[in-house]
């Protein structure tokens, strides 16, 4: 991923569950799933039970922590497994040879 566009509803209002919309979004950009089985006050990805309700999650929990890391170490062993890329061989030209032949330059 590149980039992402994050989109709050203008009908949300109320500050704290802006905060808490803003912390459940930026948690996707880390890799974080929704999670709308797991336990009240558990991880920022928790649902919002109404569009002004707040989840009273500000940030993330250290069970989101864990997730990231286990996500970003998952990941870092995928990319061991990749063939690695043949070194790129710098050409550094041929010294110039010293010859006699006549250089022509044409007249006006």
């Amino acid at each position: 991923m590149t980039w992402a566009t994050i989109v709050i509803d203008p009908v949300l209002t109320s500050p704290k569950t802006l905060t808490n919309a803003v912390a459940h979004e930026l948690g996707h950009t880390f890799g974080l799933l929704d999670c709308y089985s797991c336990k009240q006050e558990s991880t920022v990805m928790i649902q919002f039970k109404t569009v002004n309700a707040s989840n009273e999650m500000d940030g993330p929990t250290a069970c989101d922590v864990v997730q990231v890391k286990r996500a970003y170490h998952v990941l870092a062993a995928q990319l061991k497994r990749l063939p690695q890329p043949k070194p790129i061989v710098v050409d550094e030209g041929e010294e110039p040879v010293e010859d006699d032949t006549p250089v022509v330059v044409p007249k006006p």
